[in-house]
């Protein structure tokens, strides 16, 4: 096993460190640097660079969270479902009947696709949450109450983070644009026929994401450039040797979560009760991501004149409340578990 080491933490790399492209190397560095990431961190055999945080990364969460890491399509994955060996209808039927009733890119649906109040699983959601938080809280010596999720919950939220409640509703069964994608393949094993659809939580996740890293930069930057100014004359006056003055400064932004100009750098942290508010934002965000993915299963059902068979769930995105764990771009492997590799 390959390692990095940094200030405040080692990262494990499950493939050789010259197959791992140097711009993502670099990312990984930054995270080891950061007074955030001070928990083993696993990287992926498919590690590549993403904007501004590595993919194929996993951490044990900590006491402090960044929104930015997860990012802002929180609750990403997949859903593949079986319907038997034989399509029944044409593969153009099938292709212009899901463009006709799945929106993509930007579109969202013209009318909701489901009646939202009654058949999205508010109670399973709020179930998991509470959860969540009474063994998060066991653990971490925490307090947290779980929210109980509703319409107006949900209402609340939208304004609380400036998304259209009506377009966050009529986004559910839509697919959205970069690699989501709806394909149909055959199993070499069965000889089965699957769809699988990945997708996540569209601009209802983004949103979530943008609000909470605002507060985190906001609540680690409010006077940090004054600090950054007085240690940076204290150095120098203590301070001889140049190259030692350079390095103790580049100290300092590092534990203050800034870059090299002195700015916020994007990987400002929550804490306390902003990060149970994020994390209980984000349960509710990896549900309505497996929600849009269930609704647009039940189209290509529709589609085909099929029932689901077999089906499998495989997030990539998001932090686990069954086990605590920090996936960007990585998939949970437990022993007997099932997930979806498309290739």
């Amino acid at each position: 096993m390959n390692q990095m080491k940094g200030q405040f933490g080692t990262a494990n790399i499950t493939i050789p460190l010259d197959q791992v492209e140097e711009t993502c190397q670099q990312q990984i560095q930054v995270f080891l640097d950061h007074p955030a990431f001070t928990q083993q961190i696993a990287i992926m055999p498919d590690t590549h660079a993403g904007k501004g945080a590595v993919i194929g990364f996993t951490m044990p969460l900590g006491d402090r969270v960044i929104p930015n890491v997860i990012g802002v399509d929180i609750g990403c994955g997949m859903h593949s479902f079986s319907f038997g060996r034989d399509m029944g209808v044409s593969h153009e039927h099938v292709d212009a009947f899901v463009r006709a009733h799945v929106p993509f890119g930007f579109n969202v649906h013209e009318r909701p696709a489901i009646d939202t109040a009654r058949d999205f699983p508010w109670e399973a959601v709020t179930r998991q949450a509470r959860s969540f938080a009474a063994r998060f809280s066991a653990q971490r010596g925490l307090k947290m109450t779980a929210p109980r999720y509703c319409m107006d919950w949900f209402l609340a939220k939208c304004r609380q983070i400036g998304m259209d409640s009506g377009r966050t509703i009529r986004s559910l069964g839509s697919l959205g644009g970069g690699n989501h994608f709806i394909e149909i393949g055959r199993s070499t094993t069965s000889e089965d026929l699957w769809v699988t659809i990945h997708t996540g939580s569209r601009g209802f996740g983004l949103k979530i994401a943008n609000y909470w890293q605002s507060i985190a930069t906001r609540n680690r930057t409010t006077g940090l450039r004054d600090i950054l100014r007085t240690e940076t004359a204290r150095i120098k006056a203590e301070t001889k040797n140049r190259r030692d003055i350079q390095g103790k400064i580049a100290e300092v932004r590092t534990r203050l979560g800034l870059d090299k100009n002195g700015n916020p750098s994007g990987l400002e942290w929550l804490e306390d009760e902003d990060m149970a508010g994020y994390l209980f934002d984000m349960i509710f965000a990896q549900a309505y991501a497996e929600e849009n993915r269930r609704v647009i299963a039940s189209v290509l059902c529709r589609a085909l004149g099929v029932e689901i068979g077999d089906e499998v769930h495989s997030v990539h995105n998001f932090i686990s409340p069954e086990d605590f764990i920090i996936r960007k771009g990585a998939i949970s492997s437990y022993d007997d578990e099932r997930m979806i590799i498309p290739f």
